[in-house]
């Protein structure tokens, strides 16, 4: 994947001035960050995180529909379709997958599952940074035997079949 400058996402377009430090190579840098987390980690985890980060970069710029009667999220503006298709891609789901985890929740009522669709700030404000968590977790591969289970923590998202 091509990568952009700061200034294309939204959550560092704000710091660009700020982000520049005179005499700094970003590019040194950079490999500087590589080489220390080579220390610690394999080259295919190290791509992994990255992957996770450029997904969290693109997420930043998408921006949902609610629909006018019930103040639900519908959809992804048509506009930031692509950085949703990104940043889904990069965080290893489907786009139709990811947008369910985001826009529903999953509640377990008396042995049933109810399905409620959330509201543009549920969405951005909940949801979203819970589900990050949740695939960096997974991603750094936690077993069973920790507190929750992979098996809790998806089901937390997921819509059941």
């Amino acid at each position: 994947m091509k990568a952009n400058g700061l200034d294309s996402y939204l959550y560092t377009s704000s710091s660009t001035e700020a982000s520049h430090i005179p005499n700094v190579s970003d590019q040194m840098e950079f490999h500087r960050v590589k080489e220390c987390l080579g220390a610690v980690l394999e080259d295919e985890t190290q791509l992994h995180l990255f992957q996770l980060l450029a997904g969290i970069l693109h997420l930043g710029n998408v921006m949902f529909q609610e629909n006018d009667s019930a103040d639900q999220v519908v959809d992804v503006t048509e506009d930031t379709k692509e950085a949703f298709n990104a940043a889904s891609r990069l965080l290893g789901f489907e786009a139709e997958e990811f947008f369910n985890c985001l826009a529903k929740q999953n509640m377990y009522v008396n042995n049933n599952i109810i399905v409620k669709v959330q509201n543009l700030s549920q969405v951005r404000n909940q949801n979203l940074y819970i589900l990050l968590i949740v695939i960096l977790c997974l991603s750094l591969d936690f077993r069973q035997e920790t507190l929750f289970g992979k098996e809790y923590l998806l089901s937390c998202f997921l819509l059941a079949d």
